[in-house]
């Protein structure tokens, strides 16, 4: 990454979502914009552009980052989706996407962020 990278995180877990952005940090991304909710993270989009975004799937209530994450494809945006679950449980959700495992591991997010960008989704 490069400090001119600005991503997007979205994570409802407070505590992960400290320990991953120095993660993102360390990895060199200039910009890392965090994100709490399925709503701070739309309004995060529409006041800034992002190449990048690493989406908690499951945001608890019964919301899920995946229509977010379609939305940023198609402004293509590198997303990578990270879940506790197996990615054949969600593969459906998440359809072309990078994916990783959480609870994330450096090396694991480096090598999703560095697979070649998903396809940008035609509108619907």
């Amino acid at each position: 990454m490069t400090p001119t990278d600005s991503i997007l995180y979205l994570e409802d877990e407070i505590i992960v979502a400290l320990e991953t952005t120095m993660i993102l940090e360390d990895m060199g991304f200039g910009v890392v914009r965090s994100a709490h909710s399925l709503a701070e993270a739309r309004r995060l989009v529409e006041s800034g552009q992002f190449s990048h975004a690493l989406l908690d799937v499951n945001l608890g209530h019964g919301e899920t980052s995946c229509e977010l994450g379609r939305d940023l494809m198609r402004m293509g945006v590198h997303v990578v989706f990270a879940s506790g679950y197996s990615r054949k449980d969600i593969a459906s959700q998440i359809d072309c996407a990078g994916y990783v495992d959480k609870p994330i591991q450096q090396h694991a997010l480096q090598s999703a962020m560095r697979q070649p960008a998903a396809p940008i989704y035609a509108a619907e």
